[in-house]
């Protein structure tokens, strides 16, 4: 049996029921046909107004599991998060896969707790160089920006055993 953690998307909920973007549904629907078991490390944006014509529900999938994290609109006010994402690391080490979508709030956890599984790494942007070229942000804040992101790069590029 295969199983695979996926730290990538934000999934809605309204009621019991989660929802994906119709990309990222797609990208689920063929995860499916490869793994026995999903589970979904996502945060989790309640949405009782959910206009279910813009997201499509997971609930056919019946292999995919959802483990919510809490929502947050930046990756920086996911930092007050960070003892949530330790804690749900620690309790989901026991996938063949791990795959995180780069650059994913604490994603290198995945490096201290899933060391026997393989780890899958998918590098969507360079948020450091982003940083630094952004001409809207002063040069004190890109500082603690990169401070706050460079951490998060090395952990995540290189090994820790």
């Amino acid at each position: 049996m295969s199983s695979i953690l996926i730290q990538a998307w934000t999934v809605h909920k309204s009621g019991d029921e989660y929802y994906l973007t119709y990309t990222h549904w797609i990208y689920l629907k063929e995860i499916v046909k490869y793994y026995d078991s999903i589970c979904l490390l996502s945060p989790t944006k309640i949405n009782m107004n959910l206009k279910k014509e813009e997201m499509i529900s997971i609930k056919i999938f019946e292999n995919v599991t959802v483990k919510e994290l809490p929502y947050s609109n930046s990756y920086m006010s996911t930092v007050k998060f960070f003892f949530k994402y330790l804690s749900a690391y620690k309790n989901v080490n026991t996938f063949d896969v791990n795959y995180v979508r780069y650059p994913a709030p604490f994603g290198w956890l995945q490096k201290i707790f899933m060391k026997k599984s393989k780890r899958i790494i998918h590098f969507v942007g360079d948020p450091i160089d982003t940083i630094k070229k952004n001409p809207n942000l002063s040069s004190l804040k890109k500082i603690f920006l990169i401070f706050l992101f460079i951490n998060n790069q090395i952990l995540s590029t290189t090994s820790l055993t």
